[in-house]
């Protein structure tokens, strides 16, 4: 139950950490580029699939290294899930009479590219099974001090 406990604190550490880095480099991209250069569709997605990337890489270096390949997915997932409920939040708030409400769903899109390619990182990284494993010149002097 303990173990439980600590993985489930430290999902909601990887939320709150994603959270927070995406925020800042939103606004980084914010303060960096004037509101002219915002104007052009490249620069948004760019900034996007930024934020996507950033926001689910950061956020899965909290999780033990075993949960990493889910554990991305799973920030995705509620990443995305976040930022359409923002979305659609603020659109319905300005939507008329014969608007789309559904439209800006399309910017979902270079989120999830950016956050597919974290998961993707952390999908081609061997997952450590064994809890007792160790790497490098310490695990290598550990198992010479064993035999």
């Amino acid at each position: 139950m303990k173990h439980f406990a600590i993985l489930i604190v430290r999902y909601a550490a990887a939320i709150a950490v994603a959270c927070i880095v995406s925020f800042i480099i939103a606004d980084l991209f914010l303060f960096i580029f004037t509101p002219a250069v915002w104007d052009d569709y490249f620069s948004i997605f760019f900034q996007s699939l930024v934020v996507g990337f950033c926001g689910v890489f950061s956020g899965t270096w909290c999780l033990p290294r075993t949960n990493r390949r889910s554990g991305s997915l799973i920030l995705l997932v509620f990443g995305l899930a976040f930022y359409a409920q923002i979305l659609l939040r603020l659109n319905m708030c300005r939507a008329e009479d014969g608007d789309n409400p559904f439209f800006p769903f399309g910017w979902l899109l270079p989120l999830a590219a950016g956050g597919f390619v974290a998961v993707y990182f952390f999908r081609r990284q061997p997952a450590d099974k064994s809890p007792n494993s160790t790497t490098g010149a310490a695990g290598s002097s550990a198992s010479l001090t064993t035999l």
